[in-house]
């Protein structure tokens, strides 16, 4: 079991440097979304176009 740096806990991301990581965050905000609206396919489709609303609305008013 790979150890961290003071012995007493396991790495869970192992000892690759925090610039290597790739952020969840994004993808479980995004998931949460789904989820909340049921988890189906019309849900994510829904997510998805009020997503897409968004970027073309900050697009628009940059």
């Amino acid at each position: 079991m790979c150890r961290g740096a003071s012995g007493d806990r396991p790495e869970v991301v192992g000892p690759q440097p925090a610039e290597r990581w790739t952020p969840c965050a994004p993808a479980l905000f995004y998931l949460a979304l789904v989820r909340a609206r049921d988890g189906s396919p019309e849900g994510r489709f829904e997510v998805e176009a009020i997503e897409r609303r968004v970027v073309r609305e900050r697009e628009d008013g940059a």
